[in-house]
């Protein structure tokens, strides 16, 4: 983000919030000590920003090292997919449940799955005109995604649902 312009930890946040909610969380419990430990590598450097009415805040820019990091990430092997997934851990263990936790679990899951993907859909449709390629095709894996798992998670409810009249 930093290769784009100079940030505070706050932007930085609000930017992972807005740009990768589907594929990358940090808090700023994060953020911050991330920010710092760069720092002392030497991969970016701090400046205060003096403001009026407002608590000063730190802006962050990358450096020559920084950007020479970076560039090394991209020519690096691609790891591979890492999950920390509650919600299926949950369902796996789903038989130690009473049903109607499992039901409002999963009717819980299927909110906030709609949510993603009205807030992923009206992000593409504000930088769709500015937005690069591979920054469209991470839209693209993200509403694919969620799409297909708001199906699942609907068509599963319908079975649990249907089980229970049974």
């Amino acid at each position: 983000m930093l290769l784009e312009k100079p940030m505070s930890g706050y932007d930085i946040k609000q930017y992972i919030e807005i740009h990768f909610p589907f594929f990358f969380v940090a808090s700023y419990g994060t953020i911050y000590p991330t920010l710092n430990k760069m720092e002392k590598e030497g991969y970016i450097t701090k400046q205060l920003q003096i403001q009026e009415g407002k608590p000063n805040k730190n802006v962050y820019s990358i450096t020559e090292k920084g950007k020479e990091a970076f560039r090394a990430y991209l020519d690096s092997p691609v790891e591979p997919l890492s999950i920390r997934f509650d919600f299926i851990m949950r369902m796996h263990f789903g038989h130690h449940a009473e049903m109607d936790k499992i039901i409002l679990w999963i009717e819980e899951e299927i909110r906030r799955t709609k949510l993603a993907i009205a807030h992923i859909e009206e992000v593409n449709r504000l930088e769709e005109k500015r937005m690069t390629p591979t920054k469209k095709i991470c839209y693209r894996v993200g509403i694919n995604h969620y799409t297909n798992y708001l199906a699942t998670m609907e068509e599963a409810l319908q079975e649990l649902k249907a089980s229970l009249i049974d």
